[in-house]
């Protein structure tokens, strides 16, 4: 029975996939949200040589595809992130386990390129507002399908603390953490009825996530908002909403206090010690830097791309697999590869720099540029924890940065314009 279950469920996600590009074309884009946790969820309970994975990885892969061939500026948009795919994809052939290898680069491939999709294909507040649509429908799945799994123990107990939030386990958690983050840009364009779900939505969010004893997915909207408040031009009123999800929170731990209390007496000792992690972390770049700076072959194009897996520290960690998302890199695309990937970061950066000046200064378009700027360091610090072939989390994430970078190059093209206009009327009054 579960064998037939599975096998219709994979008929279905294919059918669904084909009809939502045929029917939406580009717009299919503005719910990548929802398409990404919805195969979370259904692949939380069919894990084991299901292949829902394979299905979502390889139709988002050719969705992405199928964009690169109606908009060919898709590939020239970040030259050195294109520069860095075709790189490591060279490497690819080279790897023990090319499979495995190339299983993780289409993740990357399909993240990073959601950066100049959503860049070129999502342009203006009206298609904004359906993408922040979209994600609140991502935080309203994850909230029911953990009460469910909760509820009727359904799902993977990662930890081993009695509570089951369904497929939502290590890195598969960051997506609807991304939600919260995204609050300050989502509620804008909310009905008032709508703005009172969103909000009692993400208080729900968090208390999963706290139940979830996932230091990350915790840290991901509590430094999100920390840096929103360095950026925010309006300090009070953020005090006095963060106080009433605050009082939010606490009203309801009554319900959830037990439950947490268990959860982290069973992570008590990685709690306690939370230098033990470190350390690993600290060890494995030294022992990567090491064993990368070995030889010049080493240095230039790294030992094994995306599979670290036993195939460093001469496996004396067993199949623990390189955490840091740098280190990984430099482990299997060296230096060269390390070096294009922060160029892309530059190109980002730089863009957005340029564009900055050119958009309005309204209040809503402020939010834009703050959240624009948390969500490039966010994924910037949350590499240090590692995540680059988890693809809910990053193509979400890199769509939406390439969503306000287009909306703020279309600003920026405006006034261009309109400057090579008025020179052109005065060169004539002259």
């Amino acid at each position: 029975m579960g064998n037939i279950v599975l096998i219709s469920l994979q008929i279905i996600a294919v059918f669904v996939s084909i009809y939502g590009v045929i029917k939406l074309k580009t717009k299919a884009l503005l719910f990548l949200p929802i398409y990404v946790i919805l195969f979370d969820v259904i692949y939380g309970f069919y894990q084991a040589g299901s292949g829902l994975g394979t299905i979502r990885n390889l139709s988002l892969f050719i969705f992405i595809v199928f964009l690169i061939i109606i908009k060919k500026d898709i590939l020239s948009h970040n030259k050195w992130m294109t520069l860095f795919l075709l790189y490591i994809l060279l490497l690819v052939p080279l790897s023990s386990d090319m499979e495995n290898s190339a299983v993780d680069y289409i993740c990357v491939f399909v993240s990073l390129m959601c950066l100049p999709a959503g860049f070129y294909f999502i342009r203006n507040v009206k298609d904004l507002r359906i993408l922040n649509s979209s994600m609140l429908v991502l935080a309203i799945i994850f909230v029911l399908n953990s009460l469910l799994s909760s509820v009727f123990n359904l799902g993977i107990d990662y930890y081993g603390g009695g509570i089951k939030l369904g497929g939502f386990v290590a890195s598969k958690l960051f997506s609807p953490a991304l939600y919260i983050v995204l609050l300050p840009i989502i509620i804008p364009l909310l009905g008032k009825r709508m703005r009172i779900l969103a909000i009692i939505i993400a208080v729900f969010v968090f208390i999963f996530l706290l139940l979830s004893m996932r230091r990350t997915s915790v840290f991901i909207p509590v430094f999100g908002y920390m840096l929103y408040f360095l950026f925010s031009r309006r300090k009070v009123h953020f005090i006095a909403i963060s106080a009433i999800f605050v009082v939010m929170l606490l009203a309801l731990f009554p319900f959830y206090q037990k439950v947490l209390e268990l959860q982290f007496q069973t992570r008590r000792e990685t709690f306690d010690n939370p230098s033990l992690e470190n350390e690993y972390r600290y060890k494995e770049t030294v022992i990567i830097y090491k064993e990368v700076f070995a030889s010049t072959k080493s240095i230039l194009i790294g030992k094994e791309i995306f599979n670290s897996s036993g195939n460093y520290y001469k496996g004396r960690w067993g199949d623990r697999p390189i955490h840091i998302d740098y280190n990984l890199i430099l482990h299997g695309a060296g230096m060269i590869g390390l070096i294009l990937y922060f160029l892309t970061f530059y190109d980002i950066i730089s863009k957005y720099f340029r564009y900055q000046n050119a958009v309005p200064e309204e209040d809503y378009f402020y939010e834009l540029k703050n959240m624009f700027k948390i969500l490039v360091i966010l994924c910037l610090i949350v590499s240090l924890n590692g995540g680059i072939t988890q693809i809910s989390y990053r193509a979400v994430l890199f769509l939406y940065i390439g969503s306000l970078l287009g909306i703020f190059h279309k600003y920026f093209d405006n006034k261009s314009a309109l400057d090579a206009e008025n020179f052109m009327l005065n060169q004539k009054n002259i």
